[in-house]
């Protein structure tokens, strides 16, 4: 077997895994990871089209209440967080991902269901305080579940698949797409040109692409960096910018600053406990305003009630922390605060 046909069958894999997730009832999720940049896409994207289900993508950064009120609209859909960490980090939507996959008594009814239930004490009049969710959770990361202890909790209700391809068949892989031309039928059922990349490829030749594909893969080997696919396509795209625009940086210089950002991100060092203490303090601070800003405005919680409530949360002492933590955050939360009454009229 060769490589590229090794590194089809693993995209197969994630594929008929992800299939078996939907079909089965009692399986309420999907889990994969692996390097930045190796195709863990293909095979969810594949499976998600085969099956014509409805799902609605997750990408970047949720928060909490976000989810719950985007979740409460597609109580039956399959939702996918697409290298979305943040979620999984978040206090308060982890809370809402275990209720969505571990099945407990429901209060009134006494039936197994996955109920979700909203953590804040105070809720918007008229907006729902809970749901049952009835579809299916995808997962794709950089990171092992093991990292996660929300997810390694319900793990048992997972189906678990990492996506780790040898250096060896991802640099074949990018060897064969390079010589791959628009119009030839790939021999592989996973390897082929995207359809969103087919125009990179008309626009190079193939002495182009496999020159560009050389070069990258050794960079790779000379900074015993993974091949990355998508870096593979950001350098063609780049070339093609180079040729029409006239740029001085040269693909190659591109290139280079590329495979070394790359390995920036991915020899980077866990956070330090107090980098993730202040993001801890900020994630709580945004969750708290979201929170208050979809009570009713006459309902609305004062600033020094807010301070308050934070600082009960994050076990700080001091409120000059909040007005820190406050000024880190994006614009839109400022005005969230700066819109709170000082106190109330009458």
């Amino acid at each position: 077997m060769d490589q590229v046909e090794q590194y089809d069958k693993r995209c197969a894999a994630t594929r008929n895994y992800l299939h078996h997730t939907i079909m089965e009832d009692q399986v309420y999720g999907f889990y994969t990871w692996g390097p930045r940049g190796c195709g863990k896409t293909t095979g969810i994207e594949r499976a998600l089209q085969e099956l014509k289900k409805p799902y609605l993508l997750l990408r970047g950064t949720s928060t909490g209440p976000g989810v719950f009120k985007t979740l409460s609209g597609a109580k039956d859909q399959i939702v996918w967080f697409n290298d979305d960490p943040g979620i999984l980090r978040d206090k308060q939507g982890q809370q809402y991902l275990l209720g969505m996959l571990e099945p407990i008594a429901h209060p009134t009814t006494g039936k197994m269901v996955r109920l979700v239930t909203k953590t804040r004490e105070r809720v918007k009049e008229g907006s729902e305080e809970s749901f049952i969710f009835t579809g299916k959770l995808i997962f794709d990361s950089n990171t092992e579940i093991g990292a996660y202890p929300t997810l390694k909790a319900v793990q048992d209700r997972l189906n678990i698949s990492p996506f780790f391809p040898f250096k060896e068949e991802l640099a074949a892989v990018i060897t064969y797409l390079a010589r791959l031309t628009p119009k030839a039928k790939s021999r592989y059922e996973y390897v082929h040109i995207q359809k969103k990349d087919k125009h990179i490829w008309e626009k190079t030749s193939v002495k182009e692409r496999a020159e560009i594909a050389e070069y990258v893969l050794s960079l790779d080997a000379e900074n015993k960096a993974m091949p990355s696919l998508r870096r593979f396509v950001n350098v063609l795209k780049y070339s093609i910018s180079e040729q029409t625009f006239g740029y001085t940086t040269s693909w190659r210089d591109y290139a280079r600053d590329q495979v070394r950002q790359d390995g920036i991100y991915e020899n980077s060092q866990t956070p330090s406990r107090k980098d993730q203490r202040l993001e801890h303090e900020r994630r709580e601070l945004m969750d708290l305003l979201e929170d208050v800003m979809e009570f009713r405005e006459d309902k609305r919680l004062l600033k020094g009630e807010v301070i308050r409530i934070w600082l009960d949360a994050t076990s700080n002492k001091n409120s000059k922390q909040f007005r820190r933590r406050l000024d880190e955050l994006p614009e839109t939360y400022r005005q969230m605060y700066a819109s709170l009454p000082d106190k109330r009229n009458g």
